[in-house]
């Protein structure tokens, strides 16, 4: 049988924190999961005009293990720094059995 595929550990260099939405005031404080290793990569532009690829500056593709699913509405925290997770961009590479290989979405800065 095949061995099921993984992410290299070396690929996941960057850790996050998962913040989802506090109840009663909609700011994301609360840690739904913390010590996730990840990676932040940058998403590479085909050819677009100056105004998609200003837009892309702020864009970038998280990627991180199959043991914890993103919620759709969360931020995440990265090296001090704050992206929201762009609604139904989630997606898994999956291995032959449907089991997730790994995870990933788009995430876009918070200012």
């Amino acid at each position: 049988m095949a061995t099921k595929p993984s992410i290299p550990a070396e690929m996941l260099g960057d850790m996050m924190d998962v913040y989802t939405a506090h109840p009663a005031t909609g700011a994301y404080t609360v840690i739904d999961r913390g010590a996730i290793s990840c990676r932040l990569a940058l998403i590479r532009p085909g050819t677009t005009g100056a105004q998609e690829r200003a837009e892309l500056a702020t864009l970038r593709r998280l990627f991180w293990g199959p043991n914890y699913v993103m919620p759709d509405h969360a931020q995440v925290l990265i090296d001090g720094a704050r992206w929201n997770v762009v609604q139904d961009t989630l997606a898994a590479s999956t291995w032959i059995d449907g089991t997730a290989i790994n995870y990933q979405c788009d995430v876009v800065r918070v200012d």
